[in-house]
């Protein structure tokens, strides 16, 4: 059976690199001005883009249009790459939604097919600041390190009936936004329950942008002056003004971009001794007390961890236990945030090269900002329990005079409830984006002799073929495949089409468990539909018999990749049965 949706493919897909690379620098204030500019204008959404073209045009003029746009979107992910830094780690999460299964593109499609929901995220130097609502003009969260996030957002299941906080309509720092009803291309289960991430044209690519901001020390924010109805006279009144895990620039902050740390107990130095903060409060932050909770990612309405590149490095290469076993413990952590070499030594964990490298990447794996388990047991292939919150407008902009206090507090409470509503689409990128692949490679090519794609870029990731006729997923010829597991077999004959340029046999399997923490088998577990790819600072595998912490980049390299391929696709709104994809490929090579 034929299509009934008509797909433009917008950009072919490139041989090569583009050229022409602008050489990173810090941000001017105009450049700073026209990236926000840009932003603006695709959150306004690609709505505008086939609606300035009207029904009436042609498929010709169409194209043209949206081309213009689609080069804007590429801009900004390029600018973004070029300020990659490797003192930070790279994580591609690869994932069919659905479980694998078709997901439509619009309620009644047709021919329904699998789609790409993939993540990608690294770290970026550069010039950032928080897009929250200043509390106090002139104080914001700054910071020239920051982790980069793309990927789809899930919006929360709709219930006007309350405004109790931690509902639809009343956001909590705190909100996982696990519901197994809104999982994106899943159909509801719960009786009268309608996911409204159900259908792929109602799906929004976020790019967030997290900043890495260590307090202030001292009380560098405080300027003497009231904060609504906080007057900074007292120490009290100071400590709730003042720079700390959980707030930075009188905004809240998360501990760190690790899950696992982010509602971690907190040690604190006072005096002689050391306390433990169980939860931020109304006594160290300046929200209200109905907001004594952990600050988490998952809930859409924070862009700040209060920690350093530094420190994200020590927690990858110092951790000898997995997340979850510190995440409710504060005795592995020091009162600076860092791990307790005392509590965590080379025996038994990191005397197995396996477990060292697993255990750098479940760390990464955990600086995802939507919330995964693993599935079975098996940490190697983590399940998707929830993406980070996102609505397309505010739920509720307008709060009313009954939920909030009177005089300068609940003016207090209302800048900050508000803050909270536009940030919950805030990050916002690409509008009705259906789908969204990265892949990466090595650089190296296919080179056995009648491989009619000899000369060719070998790229990885999920296995995907160029030409899937019935949207079944299945791939019948691997010559048709434009993607693949990494597959470490020695050049000699071809196996199902792969080869690569290693000989060595033990350096392809070294490579695979760092990047799949799996042996180099070359083989695709079956009934996979998610594959996370990371790329770390070295390989503690070839260390033996010392701690991670004292380890060098000197001591094995961590393979990166060369160059990302990303491919993403939109859909008309004017039209659900017209939809474009564009591809570009971005060199890796140059960093900060």
């Amino acid at each position: 059976m034929s299509r009934a949706k008509r797909h433009i493919r917008l950009i072919p897909v490139p041989r090569g690199l583009s050229a022409g690379r602008r050489l990173a620098g810090a941000f001017t204030l105009l450049e700073l001005m026209v990236a926000i500019a840009i932003i603006a204008l695709l959150a306004a959404g690609v709505a505008a883009i086939f609606a300035a073209v009207g029904d009436t045009v042609s498929a010709g003029k169409r194209v043209s249009v949206v081309n213009k746009y689609a080069a804007l979107m590429e801009g900004v992910i390029r600018e973004d790459i070029e300020r990659l830094t490797r003192d930070g780690f790279l994580v591609i999460r690869h994932e069919l939604a659905n479980d694998g299964d078709p997901v439509p593109l619009y309620r009644g499609e047709p021919n329904p097919r699998p789609r790409r929901m993939d993540e990608l995220m690294f770290f970026a130097r550069g010039d950032f600041a928080s897009v929250r609502r200043p509390m106090v003009p002139g104080i914001t969260a700054r910071s020239n390190e920051a982790r980069v996030y793309y990927g789809f957002g899930q919006r929360a299941e709709e219930d006007l009936s309350t405004l109790e906080i931690g509902s639809y309509l009343y956001p909590s720092l705190d909100d996982d936004n696990i519901n197994i009803d809104t999982r994106l291309g899943w159909e509801a289960t719960t009786a009268g329950a309608e996911n409204p991430n159900r259908f792929a044209s109602d799906w929004t690519l976020l790019r967030h942008v997290t900043l890495l901001a260590a307090p202030s020390a001292g009380e560098a924010r405080i300027t003497g002056e009231p904060v609504y109805d906080i007057v900074p006279s007292t120490d009290s009144a100071r400590r709730r003004l003042r720079d700390h895990e959980w707030q930075i620039g009188l905004q809240p902050a998360a501990q760190s971009v690790f899950r696992a740390r982010q509602e971690h107990q907190l040690l604190v130095q006072a005096g002689g001794s050391v306390q433990i903060v169980n939860v931020p409060g109304s006594a160290t932050m300046l929200r209200q007390p109905d907001h004594e909770v952990w600050p988490r990612f998952s809930s859409g309405l924070i862009d700040v961890a209060s920690e350093t590149l530094a420190e994200v490095r020590s927690v990858v290469t110092s951790a000898g236990l997995a997340p979850w076993v510190v995440q409710s413990d504060p005795t592995y952590f020091l009162p600076t945030g860092l791990f307790d070499p005392a509590n965590i030594g080379p025996a038994p964990d990191l005397g197995s090269s396996i477990v060292a490298r697993n255990t750098m990447r479940k760390w990464m794996l955990n600086a995802l900002p939507g919330e995964l388990t693993d599935r079975d047991g098996d940490i190697d292939h983590p399940e998707t329990l929830a993406r980070m919150r996102f609505e397309s407008v505010p739920p509720l902009m307008g709060i009313p005079d009954s939920e909030i206090g009177a005089g300068l507090s609940g003016d207090r409470e209302r800048a900050y409830r508000e803050a909270d509503q536009e940030m919950l689409s805030a990050s916002a990128f690409i509008p009705r984006c259906t789908e969204f692949i990265v892949e990466w490679s090595f650089g190296w090519t296919y080179n056995q002799a009648g491989d009619p794609r000899l000369g060719q870029l070998q790229w990885y990731g999920l296995d995907r073929a160029e030409d899937d006729v019935n949207g079944d997923g299945d791939m019948d010829d691997p010559v048709d495949r434009v993607a693949n597991f990494f597959t470490p077999m020695v050049v000699g004959p071809a196996v199902d089409g792969v080869s690569n340029r290693f000989t060595d046999p033990m350096e392809l399997d070294r490579i695979s468990r760092l990047v799949y923490g799996r042996p180099g088998t070359g083989l695709v577990p079956a009934g996979l539909t998610a594959q996370e790819s990371v790329f770390g600072y070295y390989d503690p595998g070839l260390i033996t018999n010392t701690a991670l912490a004292t380890h060098t980049d000197d001591d094995g390299e961590w393979p990166w990749p060369t160059m990302l391929r990303i491919t993403m696709s939109f859909a008309d709104p004017t039209d659900p049965s017209v939809e474009t994809t564009m591809q570009f490929i971005v060199d890796l090579t140059t960093e900060r």
